[in-house]
């Protein structure tokens, strides 16, 4: 990685991943299923305990603080099924 360059966070992957114009999209208009099939691809310790507690708190709209990041990746495979 260049000095300048910075690393996404876990909301703009997935938002790329899936193809969103705005990260409201998350939310809003891209199906669960779609969302899962992206995080699937995500290994947990790619990002922090923070982000991956923001990222399902964004996206579900729910305040979460989970313990560990396999956790929260957990939590989001179920989500909406």
């Amino acid at each position: 990685m260049a000095v300048n360059e910075k690393k996404k966070d876990l909301l703009e992957t997935v938002a790329d991943g899936v193809g969103c114009e705005y990260l409201s999209d998350l939310r809003y208009k891209i199906p669960a299923y779609t969302i899962k099939r992206v995080l699937k691809e995500i290994k947990p310790e790619q990002y922090s305990i923070e982000a991956w507690n923001d990222a399902v708190s964004y996206i579900t709209g729910k305040d979460f603080s989970f313990e560990s990041r396999d956790q929260a990746l957990e939590y989001m495979k179920h989500y909406k099924e």
